[in-house]
């Protein structure tokens, strides 16, 4: 993940991130459709990692261990800038090896993380 292009992307969603207050978490819900759902606690803590938190996400949940496939939309609103990432997701348990890492970025875990 160190090509300059990945880099250059990354910097720029960095500095974008104080800004941007949910973004949209698109999965395949199965049936040939996408469920969209908006996400309020998500965290960038490593360069091409996006993590985020799932509070009451029971669809996203069965979508992503059905499918991985997912896109994610960071907006800021004010500015009218914003990012579209498409990627593989992974639900993690909390007790998962690499669950830790992302437990520094929210004061209160919750019972899975997607990276």
């Amino acid at each position: 993940m160190e090509d300059k292009a990945v880099m250059e992307g990354w910097n720029a969603l960095l500095a974008l991130r104080p800004d941007v207050v949910l973004c949209w978490l698109a999965t395949a819900d199965g049936e040939f459709g996408a469920s969209t759902s908006p996400k309020e606690i998500w965290a960038l803590p490593a360069p091409g990692r996006l993590v985020i938190a799932d509070i009451a996400s029971g669809h996203s949940v069965a979508n992503i261990r059905r499918d991985p496939r997912v896109c994610v939309s960071l907006i800021d609103i004010l500015r009218q800038r914003g990012f579209k990432l498409y990627g593989r997701a992974e639900v993690i348990a909390p007790d998962a090896q690499h669950f830790a890492p992302t437990r520094s970025t929210s004061p209160r875990p919750r019972r899975r993380c997607w990276r």
